[in-house]
């Protein structure tokens, strides 16, 4: 038992040491865009799926009932009007976020 635990021990140094700045989770923003046009949970999900696969989105969550769409994304890889871009060309009518 005490050897499996060292071992456990030595695996969880290890891991913690190999980290890399590049592998280290990127700076996250959250934005709130207002969305028109959704009117049921299969928009949401269409706007979840399409933001989704921008590079740089790490979570989307939209809510057709708040004509709301949050995205969490870094910065460096997506700009907001990228994402309002994507939105429009799925067939809704998107803002940037207030400021």
């Amino acid at each position: 038992m005490r050897a499996y635990l060292l071992m456990l021990l030595a695996l969880v140094a290890l891991a913690a040491c190999s980290r890399s700045p590049a592998g280290a989770p990127a700076a996250s923003t959250e934005s709130v865009f207002p969305v028109e046009g959704m009117t049921c949970g299969g928009c949401e999900q269409t706007i979840q799926e399409g933001v989704g696969k921008l590079a740089g989105v790490a979570k989307v969550r939209a809510s057709h009932k708040e004509k709301k769409v949050w995205v969490s994304y870094d910065r460096a890889r997506v700009q907001p009007q990228q994402i309002v871009d994507e939105i429009v060309k799925l067939g809704y009518r998107a803002a940037l976020p207030a400021r």
